[in-house]
């Protein structure tokens, strides 16, 4: 992740590390976060991308 986020030229706003457990947040675009998570008791790595424009529900129905 932090490979790609260099890439894409991401504003890393914050870092934490806490009994283990790593968080790095990035500003993606005006509106949208990342955020990763990598968990050493489960040995997983999550990513949660979250934006302030979402659509309305129905939005991805077909018409």
């Amino acid at each position: 992740m932090e490979e790609l986020a260099s890439e894409q030229g991401w504003q890393r706003v914050e870092e934490v590390a806490e009994e283990g457990a790593r968080q790095v947040l990035w500003i993606v675009s005006p509106g949208t976060s990342l955020t990763y998570t990598e968990d050493p008791v489960s040995h997983n790595a999550y990513a949660l991308l979250v934006g302030e424009d979402r659509p309305q529900p129905g939005f991805f129905r077909s018409k």
